[in-house]
């Protein structure tokens, strides 16, 4: 038995079927004894298929884009929000801009368990709508998507067609609550007092920098937030299924023993430039605000030449609005 994702033509007729790679704690299932990298044909494009977990890995989204020309991902998903730095929507938006494709996300709603983030994104465009953790009832997202998502402009993707359709019979009233939190004892972190400064962390090798400007100093006194930086395995997942991570960024913690996180804040960044050197091309940009809502695309710039070992980039301007958290998180 296998967890599996099918595709259907406008006609009822079954045109593609995968077999999920990497299963989260699955016992139930079984795994396929390949890798499936399944892709189909439409008028409008090329699809593809990959499942929750498989977002994490190489195979098989990444590779159904970079060898097969798959153009719009199709993702169905039960996730399990990680604060500060791996909610749904935070993964997909950084997935959908690095690989230059659209992304079809959808997450269960169930907020006891964190699990709130579908959307439709357009590569390095952004979001084009999502769900956010204030969202009481499902919803059918409907938007108009270019094929070639880097062959069209922002400017361009919000004059076309969106809507949202709320599903009533799929209501809660559960509030929202993360089940998981960033396992931070295998993180290297410096707290951040002044007003405006430039620092540098590294572990194992692997450094991040980070220039800075907040509008109030006296932010920084009543809210908690640090650079940090992590090159290892050390997350607790790893003794179940190995990964490498390289991640830099900062983000805000409750108090100074980062245990827990907030979805609110009320410190505003003039400006905030992180910089690293990866081991892998494979590094995805993630910012959030209050209620954890993706910050809007025309507020950073993301660099990424996808040459490893040369310098990733992201830059935060001009965005008036508290800021949870901003990283690059790349998958070594």
């Amino acid at each position: 038995m296998f967890n599996t994702a099918v595709a259907f033509s406008s006609d009822g007729s079954l045109v593609a079927k995968y077999h999920k790679t990497h299963l989260f704690f699955e016992f139930g299932y079984n795994t396929p004894p390949k890798v499936e990298f399944v892709y189909f044909d439409t008028p409008f494009g090329r699809l593809g298929l990959h499942i929750c977990f498989d977002t994490l890995f190489k195979d098989p989204g990444i590779q159904d884009v970079v060898k097969y020309g798959v153009q719009t991902m199709v993702f169905p998903t039960y996730w399990f929000d990680e604060l500060p730095l791996r909610s749904a929507k935070q993964l997909q938006e950084g997935w959908a801009t690095t690989n230059r494709v659209n992304l079809l996300a959808a997450n269960v709603l169930n907020l006891k368990t964190g699990s709130i983030g579908s959307g439709i994104y357009s590569g390095e465009n952004g979001p084009i709508v999502y769900s956010d953790i204030t969202t009481k009832t499902a919803k059918l997202f409907v938007a108009d998507i270019p094929i070639n998502s880097h062959n069209t402009s922002a400017s361009c993707l919000t004059k076309r067609f969106n809507k949202t359709v709320s599903i009533e019979s799929l209501k809660t009233d559960s509030e929202y609550k993360s089940v998981e939190t960033l396992y931070t004892k295998g993180l290297t972190l410096k707290k951040l007092v002044d007003k405006q400064n430039s620092s540098v962390v590294c572990d194992n090798g692997f450094c991040c920098q980070l220039n800075y400007s907040v509008v109030s100093e006296l932010s920084l006194r009543d809210e908690s937030y640090w650079l940090f930086v992590v090159n290892s395995s050390a997350h607790p997942y790893t003794q179940n299924y190995p990964m490498c991570e390289e991640t830099c960024g900062v983000f805000r913690c409750d108090d100074d023993s980062c245990q827990s996180f907030p979805t609110k804040s009320k410190t505003v960044f003039e400006s905030l430039r992180l910089s690293a050197k990866f081991t892998t091309n494979y590094t995805y940009p993630s910012l959030t605000s209050n209620d954890l809502t993706l910050v809007p695309k025309q507020y950073w710039i993301y660099e990424n030449n996808g040459q490893i070992g040369s310098e990733v980039k992201l830059n935060l301007e001009n965005f008036d609005k508290p800021l949870l958290a901003m990283a690059l998180y790349g998958r070594c």
